[in-house]
């Protein structure tokens, strides 16, 4: 953009000609250099790094590679190469350079750990990425990371903290202890998030796929699912046969064994599962043989 008079008459005031002649020459200068040196820098999905030389800030395309920290060389002022990776010292003074930020692991998602932030960061409560963690981390663990503005970066274990409480979190999951019933001396705001939205996430899931079960038997069988509900020993399964809809109540195992039918079944409920209930259904239908029973809920 140009600039303004009153800009352009302080640039002459401070610089003068040569001053500005000399200023291009500089910069000039150290764009050719930057060929000579490398710079480290993450790489984790991205085809765009950038770097500061001599105060200025050069952004350079790289071909697309793997995550990982790299030594990085520019070809020319706009492109640049991967010259192998860095070493632990190179990332380590890299990352010193950021804003130090504790949390807590929740869950990997596409082979990126997304973690909650200690209470006292900016994101409190919320779930973040945390790019570039190693494979020796686990659920719950404790984090160091480097903030840089945009991404956060993963540094360590945190070792001011102690691993039992990852360990405890990790066997509650096991157990499907509820959020709410959690009892570890020295918990803190980050591990009980963490623990919080993975057992929902987890809950959801664990949903989907008994929801995703029941919906194959009864579409298998002819029936459309109107409605799936879990209670404390068995399900609630709402479906729809020829336009007629009926309520039955199943086992909550794989076999999804008929506990109610719903329907008049002579004492033989038991018999059958809900593939071959609705297959029973629709006979029962065509022959008008179909008496609805009371419900156990």
């Amino acid at each position: 953009m140009p600039g303004t008079g009153v800009e352009q008459k302080h640039v002459w005031m401070v610089f003068g000609m040569s001053g500005i002649l000399e200023l291009i020459d500089k910069i000039g200068k150290k764009e050719a250099s930057l060929t000579e040196m490398d710079f480290v820098s993450p790489v984790c999905g991205n085809t765009q790094v950038a770097t500061r030389v001599y105060g200025l800030i050069y952004a350079f395309d790289i071909p697309a590679t793997a995550p990982g920290w790299y030594k990085i060389r520019p070809k020319d002022s706009r492109n640049a190469v991967i010259t192998g990776p860095a070493e632990s010292g190179e990332i380590e003074l890299y990352l010193h350079r950021f804003q130090k930020v504790r949390a807590t692991m929740a869950l990997k998602r596409a082979g990126i750990y997304h973690g909650i932030l200690e209470r006292s960061s900016a994101a409190d409560g919320e779930s973040v990425p945390i790019l570039l963690t190693d494979d020796s981390i686990q659920d719950f663990d404790r984090i160091v990371c480097r903030f840089d503005g945009l991404s956060y970066w993963y540094e360590a274990i945190d070792s001011i903290n102690s691993p039992d409480k990852a360990e405890y979190l990790r066997t509650s999951l096991q157990k499907y202890v509820p959020s709410e019933s959690i009892k570890f001396s020295g918990l803190l705001f980050d591990e009980k998030a963490a623990y919080g939205m993975r057992t929902e996430i987890d809950k959801q899931f664990s949903e989907e796929i008994k929801r995703k079960a029941i919906r194959e038997n009864v579409e298998h069988a002819g029936g459309k699912l109107v409605r799936f509900a879990e209670k404390s020993d068995h399900y609630s399964v709402t479906y729809s046969v020829d336009g007629q809809t009926y309520t039955s109540y199943v086992s909550k195992d794989s076999t999804h064994r008929v506990i109610t039918a719903g329907v008049c079944l002579a004492g033989t409920d038991h018999k059958f599962d809900l593939k071959s209930l609705i297959t029973v259904m629709r006979e029962g239908q065509k022959t008008g043989r179909i008496h609805r029973t009371a419900s156990i809920e």
